[in-house]
């Protein structure tokens, strides 16, 4: 397992509501980058980043995008594997 700063954003839809994502980081600055960049009226970061725990496949796929990946499946914080978002692509 690798560690990695997972970030939650909402995605705003008309008539939908407020839908949670996330997305991955290998570091804190990675993260401020990959939000300036994808930020916009209908997908905004919510503040809130965290540490987690991903297995070598997703961080090797995170590794090779650079500031950051959208990510949904499972990933380990305090022991204990927690489910992240349903796929939107």
């Amino acid at each position: 397992m690798r560690q990695v700063i997972v970030k939650q954003w909402f995605e705003s839809e008309g008539g939908y509501g407020r839908t949670p994502r996330y997305s991955l980081h290998p570091d804190a600055d990675a993260c401020r980058t990959f939000a300036e960049d994808h930020q916009s009226d209908r997908l905004h970061p919510d503040g809130k980043a965290f540490g987690a725990e991903v297995d070598d496949d997703v961080y090797e796929e995170l590794e090779s995008s650079g500031a950051g990946i959208w990510f949904s499946g499972r990933v380990r914080m305090d022991g204990k594997d927690v489910e992240l978002g349903k796929s939107k692509n």
